[in-house]
């Protein structure tokens, strides 16, 4: 699906590019939570602990104060 930059009544085609790895989409995503998702960011990399001994990538709080698992 194409995407658009609308400036009054002019369209604009965005083209897409591409990311390097995983990690750059993360690091956009985290400098920009409250923007996409209108969260506040907690922690990049939360360790689960050494019963699951995984990792979280992003870790946020909702508006309501809810835990939010960006993977």
């Amino acid at each position: 699906m194409a995407l658009f930059h609308r400036q009054e009544q002019n369209l604009t085609l965005i083209k897409p590019t591409s990311f390097i790895n995983e990690k750059e989409l993360q690091l956009l995503v985290e400098a920009n939570l409250k923007e996409i998702f209108n969260c506040r960011f907690i922690a990049t990399e939360f360790s689960t602990g050494q019963l699951h001994g995984g990792r979280i990538d992003t870790l946020a709080l909702s508006e309501e104060n809810n835990p939010v698992i960006i993977e």
